[in-house]
């Protein structure tokens, strides 16, 4: 994920900034820091390159004021990201700077002058730099996954990514961005015992060396003290785990089967899912890139979603829908839906009724069952 203006709000030296204009430039990208007193030149265009976050005094027309317009001007033409001005010798931006930076969208944020130059600096630079690390890592977890790779492609992606990996790993995923804090920083990489954190875009990855291997979805023992450790820090967490992978040239099995399993958390509403008790769910996971299994959600319960909709109510879909997580209990499901059992009886007889001409399961609400994984499986992916 690139880093933004709102981003670098974030860092300590910049916590006593303040926002003088620009506010719908703060989705900028920010790829450099630059700092800046001198009087511009024409080789400032060379140097200077769109992205650049710069930190100036306005030294070179603090005697001006009537130049600072013109001055941030160059600002604006070279495409800067945000501009931080140190209030040691201009206390006060001129009003005519303001209005051009505020109608070019550019940040300028006003930064007290005992902040060091170099604090700055130092703590943006490394969010961009973390960001690229974590653009790198994510190329390699691509290439690890990549079946199409040649092995030993494969396995120095792998290295790269956890140099300490032994014969065996199993692939913990959390989902969330919340979580991509658990690799040391939103874009970085964290080693620990037995474990490799990796920040994701949409989470974060744990390589957890499994030693020679073990049986049972868990793999290793660490395993469990990963996911005990993830759910303490993060509580919302959804986490996937996978079997072991033994070779490690089938690591990119393992996390392939992380992120399924982080997936199926969601869509079961557990806080951690282990891939091989997924059940059906691994099937529809499986197929979440085929327009058919949206086709076969779609024909399965269009049905029942316009005959509620013709009566202007969700009762028939609920019913179905509580049935089914009940684990075919009528009467919890009357519980559960505040209705007689009977009630429950008829709505089930009813759809069953308008499912028949649609598919020639024994009893359609078994297609009912697959096809609520299906639609749960790509409103994940929306």
């Amino acid at each position: 994920m690139p880093v933004h203006v709102r981003d670098v709000l974030e860092v300590p030296s910049l916590a006593g900034a303040e926002l003088l204009c620009g506010r719908s430039g703060l989705g900028r990208e920010v790829r450099r820091v630059s700092a800046v007193d001198a009087s511009t030149s024409p080789e400032d265009d060379v140097l200077s390159a769109a992205g650049d976050l710069y930190l100036t005094s306005l030294y070179a027309v603090r005697s001006q004021p009537e130049d600072i317009a013109a001055y941030m001007e160059d600002f604006v033409r070279t495409e800067a990201a945000a501009v931080v001005v140190i209030d040691e010798f201009v206390p006060r931006l001129p009003v005519a700077a303001v209005r051009l930076c505020e109608a070019a969208g550019l940040p300028v944020l006003m930064l007290d002058r005992h902040v060091p130059y170099a604090a700055v600096i130092a703590e943006v630079m490394e969010l961009v730099l973390l960001d690229r690390q974590s653009a790198l890592d994510t190329q390699r977890v691509a290439v690890v996954r990549d079946p199409g790779q040649p092995a030993a492609v494969r396995m120095q992606a792998l290295r790269e990514l956890a140099p300490g990996l032994r014969a065996a790993v199993s692939a913990v995923y959390v989902s969330g961005r919340e979580a991509r804090a658990l690799a040391g920083h939103p874009s970085g990489r964290r080693e620990r015992r037995h474990a490799t954190y990796i920040g994701m875009p949409d989470g974060v990855l744990i390589l957890v060396d499994a030693g020679e291997g073990a049986e049972g979805a868990d793999g290793h023992p660490e395993v469990q003290h990963v996911v005990d450790a993830v759910r303490a820090a993060v509580p919302s967490a959804r986490v996937g785990v996978s079997t072991p992978a033994l070779p490690l040239a089938l690591a990119g099995r393992a996390i392939d089967e992380a992120w399924s399993a982080a997936t199926g958390a969601h869509v079961l509403g557990r806080a951690v899912a282990r891939f091989p008790e997924l059940g059906m769910l691994r099937v529809v996971l499986a197929m979440r890139d085929d327009p058919e299994l949206a086709a076969m959600a779609n024909s399965v319960l269009g049905p029942l979603r316009e005959r509620d909709d013709a009566r202007r109510s969700g009762a028939l879909s609920a019913t179905v829908r509580a049935y089914l997580a009940s684990g075919r209990s009528i009467p919890a499901t009357a519980r559960a839906c505040f209705v007689h059992d009977n009630t429950v009886r008829y709505r089930l007889g009813l759809a069953r009724d308008l499912l028949r001409e649609h598919t020639a399961s024994p009893d359609p609400l078994d297609d009912v069952a697959v096809a609520l994984l299906a639609d749960a499986v790509l409103a994940q992916a929306r």
